[in-house]
Formats: C-alpha cells, structure tokens, sequence
C-alpha cells in the first residue's frame, strides 16, 4: 500500500504484511489505533480512498462505512465526520447527529429529517417533507429567521417561485391544510381562499389605512368582535361587491338580494340600486331609500327636501306680461304615487291704481289666474302643492292672499302633465308700470310619498 503511514506499526495490524508480500488483497482486517493516509500529489481523479464490496443477502442490512465511537469524555461539539479542503472545513457530523454543509445542498430525491435542520446558506431540494410528529407544547415544525439590514433593499422572507407550464385554475402556491380540510390558501391567480366559516382579521397602526380589492367578487366585513358561530350576530355587517358597490346588514349575514346597495356616483354625490341588481341598474340616492324613524317611534318617514330657492328681487317691465319667477321641475321628480311639490312665493304690489294680474302655470295646467286686481301698496303670497297621482296624472291645491282685508283666492284642481320628462314652474305678472308687482321670495320643496 504506497503511501500508507500506519499508527500502530504494520506489524501490530494482523495480516497486513503477509499481504503486503503476497500483493494480495486484506480480508476483514481490525485497525486497534489511528490511520493516517497521506494520498500525495494527484495527477488524475482517482480516489485517495476506495472501498468496494458485494452485498448478496436479501434480508440483512449492510452497512458501507460504520464508526462507532464510545464518547467517555469528550465536548458536546465533536465532529464523527469532518471533511476539509485546503484547511477550511466544507461539511461536518457531530456527535449529537447535526450535521454542518458549508455551501449548497443538492438531492434529486426525498430528504427525511426526523430532528433539526438549520440551514445558514441555501438548499436546494427536490421534495422537502417536515414530519413535526406529536407535540404537547408549542413548537413550530418551521421556522425561520433572519436579520435584515440594508434600508435600501426590498428583503424577502419566504418565496414560493413556481413556473406554471401547465396545472389547473384551482391550484395553490400555499396552502393551509388543519385536519385535513384546506383552510386558508393562495389562489394562483393570486386571490385568498378561506374555505372555512371564520373572519379575516386586518389590523393596522394607528393611522394606516387597510385596501381591500375585490375586481371579480366580494368582500365582507363583519362584526369581529364576537367570534364563532355566532359572529356577527346582533353586530353589523358590510358587504362589497363588484356589481353593486356596498350593502348593509344589521347582522351580518342576511344581505338580501343587491338591491339596496349604494356606490360613489361623483364628487360628492351617491348612487344607489332602482330595485334591481348589477351596477347597470343603479340611479342616485331616492328619497325612498331613505327612511329616518319619525321621532322616537318605530315608524318610519321617507326623506325630503328642497329643491330650489330664490330670493333676487324681479318685477314687470313696463305694460304686458313679464316673468316674475320660472323653474324647471327635472324629470320623475314626482317618482311615486303620493310625492308631492310644495311651493311657495311671496311679493308685493306698487302703491297705485294700476291693475296687476298673477298667472301661476305648471306645465300647460294653470293653477293660479287672479285676474285682474287694483290693489294699492300691500303684499301677496301663493302657497299650494301639486301632488302625483298617477304617471300623468296630478292635483294640486293652494291659495293666493294679499294685504289685511285684501281677500284670498283658494286654487285646487287636476293636471295632466308627464312626468317623465320635465315641468316648468311659472309665475308671470300682466301689468301697467315697472314693478307694479314683485316678487320677493320663492321656494320649491319635495315631499316624498309616505
């Protein structure tokens, strides 16, 4: 054997010389002290250390290289295996079973490690399966840390990079299975499937601000301060979703059908659903969507409101009729059966014997001729409603008043105007001089149907 340096002596290794002059190979021989085997320079690849052997049985196990040390004494830290190039140690196996690999990892096949692998470099494995077994405190089959410190860099904790040549619309990057049942996933197309009945839990520092996305589906928000079966339950809840925007709950899960949902229309302005579902089918906010409780009663009343006011000063112009005051009523304003127009104007007449005439129209139906006056110097007022009764079909009632002890005329009455498309709202004065009439003030309010 060129190059063998034996501790012990060849002599003290049985059979060893006899072999060595019968250039004949060493069977089964027992080394009592330490080898050292110094290859020398090398000029092609051979193996500074080649063993070779047949195994022919079935049903023994066999065993290539085995060292068995007896650790009398020793530090916890001492390597059965240490391999080394050029001085610096590129693998080691310790005592306690860890072992130590100075660079990549690499396997084709299956890894199974029933203790603890620490990795401080990279591995790279076909099928990594981390069997945790059975615990009876907390201790995470995984875990892995590391310490970020360069400000400029986007670091990167865990990446599952996968090329998807070909799989199903159902497949998971990640996946969290409990008993079985997949829980919580990752979508390759990116979204988050929670396949169990729970709650998502978004907690942000003070002042952040949480998006939710929801291009293609919904997002529900509930009342996560009560958890289980019962969540949201007495609660509040939101629903969002990409055909209608948002809808309300008072408990969370009894949404309904999307037909009272509201969305963002422009600045400042709400859109809501006309009772039928999808984004196409939504208008601005209706009075009728808006039922505040009469007082402290369990009825409710329908929202109304004003829709114009006016208090510029306009008066005739010379003799003829002139416009005190017009307005268009927008289509449908009158929506509902029972929606109704209150109005209101108020003026004065010039301290002179002239004759004034108020006309008030809506549409082609007058509702006001006071035909000719000769009051002096007082004021008026004309007060009514025109109140839907059909989509054509109106009444309206009111009544004009002048100065104490002028009088009053009492107006009421049908009209036949449509809806649909706007009305105009007209007062006009037939007079003599300028300002013979003026008018002060004028107001149009909508009360919606009960």
């Amino acid at each position: 054997m060129t190059g063998l340096s034996a501790i012990p002596q060849i002599a003290q290794i049985p059979g060893l010389q006899a072999a060595l002059d019968a250039k004949a190979a060493l069977a089964s021989p027992t080394f009592s002290g330490r080898i050292t085997q110094n290859g020398g320079t090398q000029t092609s690849g051979l193996p500074l250390l080649n063993i070779g052997g047949t195994w022919l049985s079935p049903g023994t196990i066999f065993y290539g290289i085995f060292l068995d040390v007896t650790a009398t004494a020793c530090a916890g830290t001492s390597e059965l295996l240490t391999l080394a190039v050029g001085g610096l140690t590129k693998c080691f196996v310790r005592m306690d079973g860890s072992a130590y690999f100075a660079s990549t990892i690499n396997t084709d096949g299956n890894v199974t490690i029933a203790g603890t692998l620490a990795v401080t470099g990279s591995a790279v494995l076909g099928n990594l399966t981390i069997a945790g077994g059975t615990v009876t405190g907390p201790s995470a089959p995984l875990t892995i840390s590391q310490t970020w410190n360069d400000a400029s860099d986007i670091m990167l904790g865990l990446v599952v990079s996968i090329t998807d040549s070909a799989s199903a619309a159902a497949s998971k990057p990640f996946d969290v299975v409990v008993g079985g049942v997949s829980v919580v996933s990752f979508k390759k197309t990116g979204g988050i499937l929670m396949t169990q009945a729970g709650y998502a839990e978004v907690i942000g520092p003070s002042g952040s601000t949480v998006t939710l996305g929801c291009p293609n589906g919904s997002v529900f928000l509930g009342n996560t301060s009560i958890y289980g079966a019962s969540a949201c339950v007495g609660g509040f809840g939101i629903k969002l979703a990409n055909t209608m925007g948002y809808f309300f709950s008072e408990d969370g899960v009894s949404y309904g059908t999307a037909d009272a949902g509201i969305m963002r229309a422009a600045a400042g302005e709400v859109e809501a659903s006309t009772g039928a579902a999808g984004i196409a089918n939504r208008a601005k906010l209706l009075a009728s969507m808006v039922k505040p409780r009469a007082g402290t009663s369990t009825s409710t009343v329908n929202a109304g409101g004003t829709l114009a006011v006016d208090t510029t000063q306009t008066g005739n112009v010379g003799a003829g009729v002139d416009t005190l005051q017009t307005y268009s009523v927008p289509a449908n304003v009158l929506a509902a059966n029972g929606d109704s127009i209150p109005f209101l104007y108020t003026g004065s007449f010039a301290n002179n014997a002239n004759t004034k005439r108020l006309i008030l129209t809506y549409g082609a139906t007058t509702l006001l001729d006071t035909g000719a006056l000769t009051f002096p110097f007082t004021s008026w007022r004309i007060e009514g409603h025109v109140i839907r009764t059909g989509a054509a079909t109106q009444k309206f009632y009111g009544k004009f008043s002048a100065g104490e002890g002028q009088g009053s005329i009492h107006l009421s009455g049908t009209a036949a105007e449509t809806l649909s498309g706007a009305v105009t709202l007209l007062l006009v004065n037939e007079a003599t001089d300028n300002n013979d009439a003026v008018k002060e003030f004028f107001k149009l309010d909508f009360a919606p149907a009960p």
